[in-house]
C-alpha cells in the first residue's frame, strides 16, 4: 500500500471514529428528549408543570452531583454499589454534628465521612486485590447496617434554620462549580486520561508507565468527595436523617450512567456528559412513571430490566469483566 493510499485509510477511519463518538452522544440525549415527550403526552401534561418540575430538579442534583464523581470509578471499570448507603452514612454524620451545635463543621464532616467511605472502599479492593463489586458490597452492609441501628428508633434532625441553605441560588453554584472541575480533571488531566486508560487496557496502561493504584484511588477519592456535597444538600432539604435515606440510590447512580451512554467496563468511550444525561433521563423516567401511578417496587425492576437490556447491547463479552 501507497502513502497516499495509507493516509486516505487512516482519514477515513479518523472520520468514521468521530462519526461513531457523535451518534454515541447523540442517542441518550435524543432518547431522553423522546422519553419526556412520550410522558409528557401519557401524564396529559402533567410532567413539565412548574410545581412538578421543581421536584424533577431537586431529585436531579443529587443524581447528578454523584454521578459526576462515579463517571471517574467507571471510566477504570470499577463498579461501586455502595452509593446510597456511602450517602446515607455522610447524612449521618453531618447531622449528628449540626444536632449537637456544631453547625459550621456539617458541610466538612458529611464530605470527610462520605470521602473515608469512598477510600476505605478503593483502598481495600486495590491493597488487597479484591473485586470492586465485593468491597462496595461490603460497604453498601455496614453503612446500611449503620443506619438501621441509629435511626431505628428516631430521626436526627437538624436545627430548621440551616434548611435556609436550600436554595436554587446554593444549589445552581455547586453543581456549575462541579461540572466545570470534573469535566477538567476527566478530560484536560491525567486523571481522566488513566482511569480511561486502566478502563480500556489495564496491562498496557501499566507497561505504558501508568500507577494503577494510586489513579483507582483517586477516582474514588473524587467520588467520596461528590457523595458528601450531594449528602448536605440533600440533609438541608430533607432536615433530618432516617434508616430510610439514600436506600436504593445506587441503582439511580448505576441507571442514570448507563442510560447516558456509559461503557460498563470503561474506557476511552466514558464521558462526564453521560453522568449529566443520565441523570436527567432517570429522573424523568421515575417521575414520568409516578405519575403515571406505577408502583415503586415495580419502578425498582425497570431500572433493572433497563440495566439489563443495555449491558446484553452492549457490554463486552470478557469473561468475569463485570467483577473484575
Amino acid at each position: 500500500m501507497s502513502t497516499i493510499e495509507t493516509t486516505v485509510v487512516k482519514k477515513e477511519f479518523r472520520g468514521l471514529e468521530k462519526l461513531n463518538t457523535v451518534k454515541n452522544a447523540l442517542i441518550p440525549f435524543l432518547g431522553l428528549i423522546l422519553m419526556t415527550a412520550a410522558f409528557e403526552v401519557a401524564s396529559q401534561h402533567k410532567l413539565l408543570l412548574p410545581t412538578n418540575l421543581v421536584t424533577i430538579l431537586n431529585q436531579t442534583f443529587s443524581i447528578m452531583i454523584i454521578a459526576l464523581g462515579a463517571t471517574f470509578v467507571f471510566a477504570h471499570g470499577g463498579l461501586d454499589v455502595s452509593y446510597g448507603s456511602v450517602f446515607g452514612m455522610s447524612i449521618l454524620c453531618a447531622a449528628a454534628v449540626a444536632h449537637a451545635g456544631y453547625v459550621w463543621l456539617s458541610f466538612p464532616v458529611a464530605v470527610l465521612a462520605a470521602t473515608a467511605c469512598a477510600l476505605v472502599n478503593g483502598g481495600v479492593s486495590i491493597l488487597c486485590g479484591i473485586s470492586p463489586f465485593i468491597t462496595s458490597l461490603c460497604i453498601l452492609f455496614i453503612g446500611r447496617g449503620i443506619l438501621n441501628t441509629i435511626c431505628s428508633s428516631s430521626q436526627i434532625a437538624i436545627p430548621t434554620y440551616m434548611m435556609n441553605i436550600d436554595t436554587w441560588q446554593n444549589k445552581l453554584a455547586v453543581l456549575a462549580a462541579t461540572i466545570a472541575v470534573t469535566v477538567v480533571l476527566f478530560e484536560k488531566t491525567k486523571i481522566g486520561r488513566n482511569n480511561k486508560a486502566i478502563g480500556g487496557n489495564p496491562k498496557s496502561a501499566e507497561q505504558a508507565g501508568v500507577n494503577i493504584g494510586l489513579y483507582r484511588l483517586i477516582a474514588y477519592l473524587i467520588s467520596g468527595i461528590t457523595i458528601g456535597i450531594a449528602a448536605f444538600f440533600s440533609m438541608v432539604r430533607m432536615g433530618s436523617v432516617s434508616s430510610a435515606t439514600g436506600q436504593g440510590l445506587e441503582m439511580s447512580i448505576i441507571t442514570a450512567l448507563v442510560l447516558g451512554g456509559m461503557p460498563m467496563t470503561g474506557g476511552m468511550g466514558s464521558k462526564i456528559i453521560s453522568a449529566i444525561i443520565g441523570s436527567i433521563s432517570i429522573t424523568v423516567l421515575k417521575n414520568g412513571l409516578i405519575i403515571l401511578g406505577v408502583n415503586d417496587k415495580i419502578i425498582e425492576g425497570i431500572q433493572g430490566i433497563i440495566i439489563l437490556a443495555i449491558i446484553l447491547v452492549s457490554y463486552k463479552k470478557e469473561k468475569n469483566a463485570l467483577l473484575s
